[in-house]
């Protein structure tokens, strides 16, 4: 069961924020098995282009992750990037 989140760069930036909050690390996926989420989850929900998974490492019981879509092509790119760099995102918000 997949478990949306919801859409755009501002509920990124914000899953950041809360996650960070909450003692925990969060994370951005993009693809799984070497597939983009796109075309995968987003392509069954039929859902906005750019998709990725979002979870907290550390504080998951608190910040329960899921599905983002709907993502810009910038905040994308950063995403596949600059992995690790989610800092900058909490700076986002």
């Amino acid at each position: 069961m997949v478990h949306i989140l919801g859409e755009g760069d501002q509920l990124a930036f914000e899953f950041a924020k809360k996650c960070s909050a909450a003692g925990g690390i969060p994370q951005y996926v993009p693809d799984f098995g070497g597939k983009p989420l796109d075309e995968t989850i987003g392509k069954k929900h039929k859902l906005k282009p750019h998709v990725v998974l979002v979870r907290c490492w550390g504080a998951g019981k608190e910040v329960k992750g899921g599905i983002i879509y709907g993502i810009s092509d910038k905040v994308y790119e950063q995403i596949i990037s600059e992995k690790g760099e989610w800092k900058q995102f909490v700076k986002e918000v």
